[in-house]
């Protein structure tokens, strides 16, 4: 098929998928004038707001699909979704009708038995290991090949769903079952593959467009995009994520390969923007999944870019010229709904919008049970600022039910409404749990216990969102270092907890200080598993967090299991889970245990090779770059007293002639004018004092980097009256006029 680039406008489009990111590229279409007709399984679909037809039908029913293409005449197909039936899109394509970007990519794509195949078969893209499964019995076969930890996922399926973490074979038959009934199609084929201990994981925008100046289809890459899953579903994402050369190089490699390997395949020229996602470790990169069509981790790039995806995508399909400018750093943070809502009303979107860049309500007709309705975008100087004031921006939103109540019979058997708090020593429960049996203590014949005493009223907790306050709870793996982040972040003036009981942290949260300025307005919180039983509530405890809109990040420590050994062995205490067995006991219960805390957590230390000092580096880099100045002391003192006891650096002045032979100049001292004139005016005085303080300046710099806090300088003559004090008045001068902060002090006046 030939296809004129640029595409004669208008263009009419059929929107296979009509979700958020679908009305994001319908509104970019439209712009160029195309007319789009949006389709999607449910009625009030967000594209279908904004597009000019709308289609209700299962896009996935091979049948009801080509009733729909015989139905409208378009002249180009956009999946925006993975439940289709995609041997429709090759007919219409051999009818004419392009299919963007082609008919074989959006079936392999959406096959992850395909495109695993694919990409593992060209040369230069690196893949984990895996291995495909028809049966439970194939599966245990598949993961005994594989090793643990595995991850088993249907072949077709998206944001997660279906997809399970094994790490023994006890676990295999929950595995299948979970890909079967989650799967997009019964393919009755999962995949297996290795569990990769990476780093991190990147989306990596790639865009196939036309170039007029060529006459040629040319990649471009946007930054590469980092971003935080909880359950397989995107929750977070910042651009650009920091990443080596060597790793980015590989990456865009991997994925120019990929996508031209796609375009090979089919007809047309294979035109759009793609989502490709890899796994980071160091400099090395596994490919990972493809997505043609935009991202959701790429909807940051609505502040971030010169032209976001949905721009990149429609430009991209319709020929047009592309630019994938980095313009600032910036993240996302999504709106999810705690509860099913069937009429969604959205609150605190103006608070939301004091602080961030832009909030995006999707739309969706009704919400069920931790569905994202919303996004939240925002600009920073770096991605870390970015990432907290759009977390901050997000909880600020809340969704209630706009439906009507119906009417009661009499006002009196209206129901109170319940209070939204949280009692100091009732059981913390997962969020949904029933409210009556927490508010069972305001009953009104209470029970007693011992009988004749009644329950006292207990005090409750309120939760007020704070935009100033800050939470960080630290954990991790015992002895991967959470005593050196703790004592880091006391120095940065963080009020710290250490080893406290989740339940108990919604009621210090509730303490903290509203004013910047007074009381306790940035907490870090450590919690780990010698809290015992107390650490199985820490997933509600932050449910109940984030529920009441309260901001907190989580930095995991962790380290290698040589290395926990070898700290163990060194300290000679015993591991809090290894009980009856051996240390390496005790750190594969612990690992399994926090797997899931550390997938969820916004920030990964390895100390494994880490100095206490390059801890307290990265811990001061991920508090948005906090750096305490260096206290610097100059103190005069007299020899005949005594060297000081805390001086790092002492320096003699005793090579210039003394005041104290001077009559009229005994009686003063080195802070009066005319001693110092006296002092600094003899030959070389002057010069000695302030190229002193010049020589020092790199020095400063390095204690600095090597986080030594404090430094104190002794100037010493005979007495510690005339010369000292005159010198040291001078030096500190200059290294204030170096940009540091200098106390001065004189020891031993008033002494003689």
């Amino acid at each position: 098929m030939t296809m004129t680039l640029p595409m004669p406008l208008p263009v009419r489009v059929l929107l296979l998928g009509s979700g958020e990111l679908g009305k994001e590229v319908t509104i970019a279409l439209k712009r160029y004038g195309c007319t789009v007709i949006a389709c999607d399984a449910y009625e009030g679909a967000p594209a279908m707001q904004v597009a000019d037809r709308a289609m209700v039908f299962d896009m996935s029913d091979p049948l009801a699909l080509r009733a729909a293409l015989d139905e409208v005449d378009v002249d180009l197909i956009v999946p925006e979704v993975e439940a289709i039936a995609t041997d429709e899109l090759k007919v219409a394509q051999e009818r004419g009708v392009s299919v963007v970007p082609n008919a074989y990519a959006v079936q392999a794509t959406m096959d992850r038995q395909r495109i695993r195949t694919l990409a593992a078969s060209l040369s230069g893209v690196r893949t984990c290991e895996f291995r495909f499964a028809s049966s439970e019995e194939e599966l245990n076969a598949a993961l005994e090949e594989i090793g643990y930890p595995a991850f088993v996922k249907p072949t077709m399926s998206s944001s997660g769903h279906g997809q399970s973490r094994v790490d023994g074979p006890g676990q295999a038959a929950a595995a299948w079952a979970n890909a079967a009934e989650h799967a997009r199609a019964a393919t009755g084929v999962v995949i297996v593959e290795e569990g990769i201990d990476f780093d991190y994981e990147i989306t990596l925008l790639t865009v196939r467009s036309w170039d007029a100046a060529s006459r040629r289809v040319v990649t471009s890459f946007c930054a590469p995009i980092g971003h935080r899953q909880d359950g397989g579903d995107y929750v977070e994402s910042w651009q650009p994520m920091a990443m080596s050369d060597a790793a980015l190089a590989a990456a865009c490699q991997m994925a120019t390969a990929v996508t031209d390997a796609l375009a090979r395949a089919d007809a047309g020229p294979c035109l759009g923007l793609f989502g490709v996602e890899f796994f980071v470790r160091g400099d090395e990169v596994w490919f990972s999944e493809l997505s043609p069509r935009p991202h959701d981790t790429g909807m940051v790039t609505m502040v971030t870019q010169r032209q976001c995806e949905f721009e990149l995508h429609a430009r991209a399909i319709l020929g047009l010229p592309v630019c994938t400018d980095l313009i600032s750093p910036g993240a996302s943070a999504v709106i999810k709904s705690e509860r099913p809502v069937d009429t969604p009303a959205y609150a605190g979107v103006a608070t939301a919008l004091a602080s961030a860049d832009v909030v995006r309500i999707f739309g969706k007709p009704i919400s069920r049970a931790g569905r994202r309705v919303g996004v939240v975008a925002a600009r920073a100087a770096t991605a870390k600022e970015a990432r907290v004031i759009a977390r901050r921006a997000s909880h600020a939103i809340t969704i209630e039910d706009a439906t009507p109540a119906p009417q009661s019979a009499s006002t009196n058997d209206a129901p109170h409404p319940k209070e939204e708090t949280m009692t100091d020593h009732a059981p913390l429960e997962a969020p949904g749990a029933r409210d009556e049996e927490a508010s069972s203590v305001r009953d009104d014949n209470p029970a007693t216990f011992p009988e004749g005493i009644p329950v006292r009223d207990v005090p409750r907790t309120t939760f007020e969102p704070r935009a100033s306050n800050e939470v960080l709870i630290i954990t991790g793996y015992s002895g991967a270092g959470r005593t050196g982040a703790a004592r880091a972040l006391e120095d940065l003036d963080w009020y710290v907890v250490d080893n406290l009981p989740p339940s108990m942290l919604p009621a210090l949260v509730g303490m903290m200080s509203n004013d910047p300025a007074a009381g306790v307005h940035r907490l870090a919180v450590g919690v780990d598993v010698r809290s015992r039983t107390f650490f199985r509530t820490l997933d509600a405890t932050l449910e109940q967090l984030k529920g009441a809109g309260i901001v907190y990040r989580i930095i995991f420590l962790e380290a290698s299991p040589e290395t926990l050994v070898r700290r163990y062995e060194s300290n000679r205490r015993p591991h809090p889970l290894q009980g009856a067995g051996t240390l390496m006991d005790g750190i594969k219960a612990e690992e399994h245990l926090l797997a899931p805390l550390r997938r969820s957590a916004d920030e990964v230390i390895d100390t494994s090779e880490m100095s206490v000092h390059d801890l307290t580096r990265r811990i001061r880099d991920i508090v948005a770059g906090e750096k305490r100045p260096l206290q610097i002391t100059v103190e005069s003192f007299g020899f005949k007293h005594g060297l000081p006891l805390d001086a790092d650096h002492v320096v003699d002045v005793r090579f210039l002639k003394n005041p104290y032979w001077v009559d009229e100049l005994r009686h003063l001292t080195g802070k009066d004018e005319a001693v110092a004139e006296y002092v600094l005016s003899q030959p070389g005085a002057r010069e000695f004092a302030l190229g002193y303080a010049d020589l020092l300046a790199p020095m400063l710099a390095g204690y600095l980097a090597e986080l030594k806090p404090f430094v104190t300088i002794a100037i010493g003559c005979t007495g510690g009256k005339h010369r000292s004090v005159a010198c040291s008045e001078a030096i500190a001068e200059r290294l204030r006029e170096h940009g540091h902060s200098v106390r001065v002090m004189h020891r031993d006046i008033g002494r003689e």
